[in-house]
């Protein structure tokens, strides 16, 4: 009988073959034999073929004479580098799950996870790590495969799902209680919502947290006044919970199978007030984790109402003082627990600062805009309580005022280049201070005239240069039948006063609205023009 021949290749396929077979059908006891003796022989093998190849090699280089050994040495690093190159790539290769055990750990900059890598668990194996975490009742359906657990001596737990799970899943499978997943954030985050803070019979508050967003899992930090009340319990509607709680802070984290909806209770809170507290309590929560975002700082303060508070209010203590145009405030504090409250204090003419000169109206078109300066100390009284509306200002006047304007910067380096201004003169620092700023320009290169009466053009320049405004386009003053008495060098400032509403024109007696830019300006008018100026 004539022997079939078959060589080697095709023998290591039928092997395979058979191997796979006998694996399929023969009981797992028998089939670990053959595993363990496999393993043993391999192992003999690495072992030996190196020392067989050795003793080969070696009497085939005694045999090829010179140069044979640096051929040796480039055939070793050959053989090397293509294995650690290999090894390399595979790196890049392959689609697996690593289950990770995640401790919450606290440190001197806040909040943070210490991960132990605890082995690879397949490319269907959809992971999930917990540390101290409670089911709730209702948990129906989950399947389960325990993992080895070899490291701290925690149980371990891995959820199997198909691969078209781990994928719609990406962005679920992350967070505190979950694996770590790189998968993009969503494009918006919100705090946790806080509804129904609220005083039970017995005195408790009560606290319920939501979700503004479908969520999965989440980390959210509750804080709260230690010295004004405790926390007492939570419970969660989450399949997977934990709350642990510390001196005035509560860390609750959750986790779910299936999507938490918007809008649903992700958690009830408990506090209990101190017996001694007797006023309105406030509570943070602080989304930290959520989904496949973490390292969030989302807050939400929500004031629980004690509606049988008795606060030990201080006295009232004007914030904002009324006029006669505008309402003020007063606050006032309670001793017990901070809480403020404040009042209006309605607007008067009994507040109104012109009261203390004789000739001012507060019925007179002036009102406003002298008790604006008189508010903001930009203009003062001329002695005797007067404060003489109708009376002229002087450029050295003016320039005070503006001086006051700019927070009356210091001027002691800076040169007067004015010799009929005195030093010492009570408007001497104002000039110096318009001259050095561009405000002023004096009448020649070295006089201010201090005490003639400024114009209206005048005025307008002043404040055109003092605001470094921009030249406006349209010719504003063309409507204006003295337009050409207004001088070459406050064309601009005027066009742009005018522009502006700060001057709107003199109206005579029949009617007629001129500019008057020669003419001088009374206290009254300086006082409204620098309100509409200061007020933009």
């Amino acid at each position: 009988m004539k022997k079939i021949k078959i060589d080697l290749l095709p023998r290591i396929i039928i092997a395979i073959i058979l191997g796979i077979a006998i694996g399929t059908i023969f009981p797992a006891p028998l089939v670990r034999i053959f595993v363990t003796f496999n393993g043993i022989f391999s192992e003999f093998l690495n072992f030996s073929i190196p020392l067989i190849i050795v003793g080969l090699v070696t009497v085939a280089i005694a045999d090829i004479g010179k140069g044979a050994g640096k051929m040796l040495l480039v055939t070793a690093l050959i053989a090397y580098g293509a294995t650690l190159f290999s090894g390399f790539l595979s790196y890049f290769t392959g689609d697996t799950n690593e289950l990770y055990m995640l401790n919450l750990m606290q440190s001197s900059d806040g909040l943070y996870f210490d991960a132990t890598d605890v082995g690879n668990v397949g490319d269907s194996v959809w992971p999930a790590t917990v540390n101290r975490v409670y089911g709730n009742a209702s948990i129906k359906g989950i399947q389960t495969a325990e993992a080895a657990a070899e490291k701290n001596d925690i149980e371990l737990t891995a959820q199997t799902v198909s691969a078209e799970k781990i994928e719609r899943s990406t962005q679920e499978a992350s967070g505190s209680l979950n694996t770590v997943s790189n998968a993009a954030a969503p494009a918006a985050q919100r705090v946790a919502a806080v509804k129904g803070g609220s005083m039970t019979a017995n005195g408790d508050v009560d606290l319920t947290l939501t979700a503004d967003e479908a969520t999965t899992n989440g980390l959210l930090e509750i804080t709260w006044d230690p010295s004004l009340m405790d926390y007492v319990s939570g419970v969660s509607t989450a399949q997977l919970s934990s709350f642990q709680p510390a001196e005035g802070k509560l860390l609750f984290g959750y986790a779910a199978e299936k999507e938490i909806a918007s809008d649903a209770v992700l958690a009830n809170l408990t506090f209990r007030p101190k017996d001694d507290v007797h006023c309105d309590l406030e509570v943070q929560v602080k989304t930290l984790q959520r989904n496949a975002e973490s390292g969030l700082d989302l807050s939400e303060t929500i004031v629980v109402k004690n509606e049988n508070v008795e606060h030990n209010w201080g006295e009232w203590i004007v914030t904002k003082q009324p006029t006669c145009f505008a309402p003020g405030e007063e606050t006032r504090v309670c001793a017990d627990c901070g809480a403020e409250q404040t009042r209006e204090i309605p607007a008067s003419t009994e507040n109104c600062p012109s009261k203390a000169f004789s000739d001012l109206d507060n019925t007179q078109w002036y009102h406003e805009g002298v008790d604006y300066v008189l508010n903001n100390e930009l203009m003062l009284g001329v002695g005797g309580s007067l404060f003489e509306p109708d009376g002229t200002v002087t450029r050295a006047q003016l320039a005070m005022v503006l001086y006051r304007v700019a927070g009356k910067p210091d001027v002691k380096n800076t040169a007067n280049p004015f010799k009929d201004v005195t030093e010492g003169v009570w408007y001497a620092d104002a000039v110096k201070w318009a001259a050095e700023a561009g405000v002023v320009k004096g009448i020649s290169a070295d006089e201010f005239a201090p005490e003639v009466p400024v114009t209206r053009q005048e005025i307008a320049t002043m404040l055109y240069r003092f605001a470094k405004a921009e030249a406006v386009a349209e010719d504003k003053l063309a409507a204006f039948p003295d337009a050409a008495s207004v001088a070459d060098w406050a064309k601009d400032a005027m066009n742009w006063a005018v522009a502006t509403g700060l001057i709107n024109g003199v109206k005579a007696a029949d009617g007629t609205v001129t500019l008057d830019a020669q003419s001088g300006a009374t206290r009254a008018q300086i006082a409204t023009l620098l309100m509409r100026f200061l007020k933009g």
